[in-house]
């Protein structure tokens, strides 16, 4: 056992967290920034032993969080997109050509 477990945990938080990237044009302090919930399950997982049965739960846990974070900023985008769709929509008309004749 010469390899530390912990950094496998380490290692396997970082992967999953690969799945929050969004395009390279998102914000990097944005993607900074993680879900309060998350940062407290992976102290969680780094404190208990490898052997505690709650560890495997404490992994599902954060996998959820994980889901739920990437439908959330989903959500966010759509909800942005929309928002810009509805200002259009909602601007005044364009009067210049009526000016023009």
């Amino acid at each position: 056992m010469g390899d530390n477990p912990r950094k496998n945990s380490k290692q396997q938080f970082e992967d999953d967290f690969l799945l929050f990237e969004g395009d390279e044009s998102d914000d990097s302090e944005e993607q900074i920034n993680l879900p309060r919930s998350l940062i407290l399950v992976e102290r969680l997982i780094y404190a208990i032993e490898d052997e505690d049965p709650i560890k495997q739960v404490l992994y599902n846990l954060r996998r959820e969080i994980i889901q739920e974070e990437i439908t959330f900023q989903e959500a966010r985008k759509t909800l942005a997109e929309m928002q810009t769709s509805i200002d259009k929509l909602t601007a005044p008309a364009n009067r210049v050509g009526t000016l023009i004749n």
